[in-house]
């Protein structure tokens, strides 16, 4: 959703500014007149833009025929193909943007699709494959976030499609969380309210019966929440403007859902359900009972073709609240190096394909997890019994079988469906103990780990080691503590098995043309970087980076001089990032200096590694490839958007439940860190509470605006001090507001 979601198809071809204007000019009469048939020319050096005549006027000779208007579309520029615009043409044709027949091209001007509002107001449709139209506010139609719309075409501009709403074609029939603001102007006995989880926060129109109307609700602060869904009905108002004046406006008529609003840890997470459309509880029909699940594994443990992992010591390494040990791993030294083991349960054998519990995962896409429990993607009889590797219990698996020299380069590997049995399961804490001792069964894993640490830090993988602070609750929400997250030895030994199986799993597709969903990571875009080196240049003079080279980031992260600004550069350098995602095609993992790499550890809570699981078994059993690529392509999407609505949901929930514990602190004093800045507030980081909060501009500034120096500082007049990135200062916290989930502070002294 967004801008940061909107597909610049000029920037994938990388065309001249001469080259894009002319296609977007083209595309632009193609749209406006529909399935136009578009003059193109062939094997110009350069693209020309030509004006298509009338054919008696060609001919030098005028014709007394007054042009017809109607006409005009056939004046669409011509265009002559270059390389550039073959590849438009490639990739819009790909996109199904472009459809071409006959050696004509014609473009599509009409597309439904799933309404997605940014906070601006500004909304976006998915148009075709791999392009989102933008739709402007004042095109939108009165659609709201997360409608299925259908849009048309209305121009290309700096290689973008822009669109209008046409018609709502199937409004969200969810419910949705408002704050009453009292009586809609010029709408009869309507009243006006706020839907405060949508990303532009629209104003709607709410008819609530008289009862309704003087009712309080005990526990709102301000006693106008309430839960709403939409009717089909549209009335008009009078909409007031921030700057001043009335103008008339149309908007849906909302009603009472009936759902009480509450202000406990339940009514948190309702709301974050309905905020995020989290997965309900599973349907009875969709999970399997306990006696058919032993039947069918006592079959497969006797098949001939799964390999018996014997004679190795096979453990566990999870979080001592973790309940789905979907993992175990097993290290044998050799005379030449190590051969490691990881064993993944074999999800692929209880979750086929077209049946209903595959549509219910993919629908999920993965796991969520909030405080005090988790939205599991399986039902639990499988992801915390059958597909759980619990000790002392003979599991199905897939196992990542790697062979290493001592230098810790890997050289072969093997996948293969097994069944195993775990010896032990350890928690982080245990095994990091366990590891101190001298006759530690794990020691062969350590040293492992060791050596392939040491050998990815030198190929330039981008490791902060960052300890992080973790707020702990229990399942009714309270705050019982802060626990400070350091790296143990035995994270690190399961981080390192896990990457290398993926790794191998990766490699294992692409040399048998196994298409599978890799995890692609994109390098650091040049204006990032460009901006990380106006901050060393400012605050560490002595250093640069010289290009987005891994190995370049890893020296300044090593130097010394780095140390007095260390905290804010990290900081830095993690927003730089691009967002990893998954797709068919295998492009690399940056971050990991990984020339390949896909998901395969976690099938249990990760719906792309069950599909990669799905598709490495089907090429064991020599059966035709389970999904095609534009199954693949798809499954890659979703995935990658329900991982981001998984984020967004988990970060939510901090929110809420530092927004709850600081609830009973108003008036108190933390000590905190400028994290970043807007004209109209600051942001802050605390250092005594894993929390987030702003500083309003009227707080620092007079003239509630706050002056931007650059990037990294501004001038806050009511202080008359120049405030940087990673400034410490003590704030005092004026307010804990649940419903914009933010905590208001006020600065105390610097």
């Amino acid at each position: 959703m967004g801008t940061s979601c909107t597909l610049n198809w000029q920037k994938v071809i990388n065309m001249d500014k001469q080259t894009e204007k002319l296609i977007d000019r083209w595309l632009f009469h193609a749209a406006k007149s529909g399935d136009l048939k578009l003059p193109l020319g062939r094997a110009a050096e350069k693209p020309e833009i030509k004006e298509v005549k009338d054919e008696k006027g060609a001919k030098g000779k005028k014709s007394s025929r007054r042009p017809d208007k109607k006409v005009m579309p056939a004046a669409a520029p011509q265009v002559a193909f270059d390389r550039f615009t073959t590849e438009a043409l490639q990739f819009l044709t790909a996109a199904g943007v472009v459809t071409q027949k006959h050696n004509q091209y014609y473009v599509q001007n009409q597309f439904t699709g799933a309404f997605s509002a940014a906070k601006s107001g500004v909304g976006f449709v998915p148009a075709a494959s791999r392009v989102e139209a933008v739709v402007p506010f004042a095109d939108r139609g009165g659609a709201l976030h997360r409608d299925k719309v259908r849009i048309r075409v209305t121009g290309f501009g700096r290689g973008r499609m822009t669109a209008r709403v046409e018609a709502i074609v199937e409004p969200f029939s969810g419910e949705y969380l408002a704050r009453l603001a009292g009586p809609a102007r010029g709408a009869d006995d309507l009243q006006l309210a706020e839907l405060v989880d949508l990303p532009d926060r629209p104003y709607v129109l709410v008819s609530l019966p008289a009862a309704a109307k003087k009712k309080k609700r005990k526990g709102d602060a301000d006693e106008s929440l309430i839960y709403l869904t939409r009717t089909t009905q549209q009335k008009q108002y009078m909409r007031e403007h921030q700057s001043g004046g009335y103008s008339r406006a149309q908007a849906f008529v909302f009603e009472p859902s009936g759902r009480a609003v509450r202000e406990d840890r339940k009514g948190d997470l309702e709301r974050l359900r309905l905020r995020f459309m989290l997965p309900e509880d599973f349907e009875k029909s969709l999970i399997p009972s306990k006696s058919d699940l032993t039947r069918k594994v006592k079959a497969e443990m006797k098949n001939k073709a799964r390999q018996r992992v014997e004679g190795r010591y096979i453990f566990t390494i999870d979080g001592e609240d973790a309940k789905d040990f979907d993992d175990a791993i097993s290290v044998t030294r050799r005379p030449n190096g190590y051969e490691l083991d990881v064993h993944i349960a074999d999800v692929s054998f209880f979750v086929k394909p077209g049946t209903p519990l595959f549509d219910e995962a993919l629908k999920r896409g993965n796991s969520y997890y909030l405080a005090g429990g988790v939205i599991p993607m399986l039902p639990e009889i499988l992801s915390n019994e059958f597909c759980s590797l619990k000790p002392k219990t003979e599991r199905l698996a897939f196992t990542a079988r790697m062979f290493f020299d001592a230098t810790g380069r890997m050289t072969g590997h093997e996948i293969f469906r097994s069944v195993i049995y775990i010896d032990k399961r350890y928690t982080y804490k245990e095994a990091h103990l366990d590891l101190k001792k001298k006759s530690s069964l794990l020691a062969p894993a350590l040293e492992l780990a060791d050596i392939l640490i040491a050998r990815r830090d030198r190929e330039g993988r981008i490791d902060l080691n960052i300890a992080e602070q973790k707020a702990v609750y229990d399942k009714q929400g309270r705050f019982r503590g802060i626990d400070v997250q350091q790296r143990l030895n035995s994270h690190r030994l399961v981080e390192e098995c896990m990457l290398s199986a993926n790794q191998a799993v990766a490699n294992q597709a692409n040399r048998h043309g196994i298409p599978v969903l890799h995890r692609n990571h994109e390098s650091m875009p040049p204006e990032k970087l460009e901006k990380l080196n106006r901050y060393l240049e400012k605050y560490a003079s002595r250093l640069k980076i010289r290009g987005v080279d891994q190995k370049e980031i890893g020296r300044v992260l090593a130097h010394e001089g780095l140390d007095p600004v260390r905290e804010v550069f990290q900081f830095l350098l993690l927003r730089s990032f691009m967002q990893a995602n998954y797709m068919p095609e295998s492009k690399g993992h940056w971050g990991l200096a990984f020339e390949e790499y896909a998901h395969f550890t976690s099938p249990i809570r990760r719906f792309a590694d069950l599909v990669t699981h799905l598709q490495l078994a089907s090429h064991l059993d020599k059966e035709k490839r389970v999904f095609n690529m534009g199954e693949l392509e798809y499954f890659g999407r979703e995935a990658s958007r329900l991982e981001r609505i998984a984020f967004e949901a988990e970060r939510a929930d901090k929110k809420l439940l530092a927004v709850r514990a600081m609830g009973n602190r108003i008036g108190e004093s933390f000590n905190c860190w400028l994290s970043g800045f807007t004209p109209d507030r600051l942001f802050v980081a605390l250092t005594d509470f894993p929390a987030e909060g702003e500083i309003s501009a009227m707080a620092v500034d007079r003239r509630g605006e706050i002056r931007v120096i650059d990037d990294f500082s501004v001038y806050a007049g009511k202080l008359q001090k120049t405030l940087s990135l990673g400034d410490k200062f003590k704030v005092r916290l004026l307010r804990a507001d649940p419903i914009e989930m933010a905590l208001q502070f006020e600065p105390e002294r610097f």
